[in-house]
């Protein structure tokens, strides 16, 4: 996923690489905390928001650290949505499950 000329991908063991966007893109950072593979949902307004098996992480794009985990999806959290303050997060069972987002 794209934004403001960074990109951010997924890595081995549930890494998320970050990248600046040049004519030599350069490694930035590595985000590690998710145990399984992950996926990135939205970046925005430099947070980046992320699932894993289990759980959703938001971290902050310029620092790299983790600000929030929403915990308690039982199986594939698979989606993420960012709506201001609110964090809406989904899993393949059904559950939606609504977070108020800390930002720093």
């Amino acid at each position: 996923m794209v934004y403001n000329g960074t990109l951010v991908s997924a890595g081995k063991g549930g890494a998320l690489l970050v990248w600046e966007l040049t004519r030599q893109p350069t490694l930035l950072g590595v985000l590690n905390g998710h145990s399984l593979p992950s996926a990135i949902y939205e970046i925005m307004d430099d947070l980046i928001i992320s699932t894993d098996e289990h759980n959703v992480r938001v971290w902050n794009l310029a620092s790299g650290d983790y600000l929030q985990i929403f915990v308690g999806h039982n199986g594939g959290a698979g989606g993420a949505l960012l709506n201001g303050k609110s964090l809406v997060t989904s899993d393949k069972h059904g559950l939606v499950k609504f977070g108020d987002l800390e930002k720093e």
